[in-house]
């Protein structure tokens, strides 16, 4: 995946990346997948308006990465 444009993170992208980040340390070690996880989510973050309302769902997130799974 290459950038197409330039993102200007906000605050609550950062805080959206650290919460999956948080979500996938939770019981485990953090590897590569984790830290795809976490971009993915701060991915869909950026793409909406508000912080709370920004923030994907589980769901989302999965849905992303099969996407660029296939």
């Amino acid at each position: 995946m290459s950038p197409d444009y330039l993102v200007l993170v906000r605050y609550e992208d950062a805080d959206t990346f650290c919460g999956a980040i948080a979500t996938k340390a939770h019981d485990t070690l953090l590897g590569l997948d984790d830290l795809r996880f976490a971009n993915a989510a701060a991915g869909i973050s950026v793409s909406r308006f508000g912080a709370q309302t920004s923030i994907p769902s589980l769901a989302e997130v999965r849905q992303l990465l099969d996407e660029y799974k296939k």
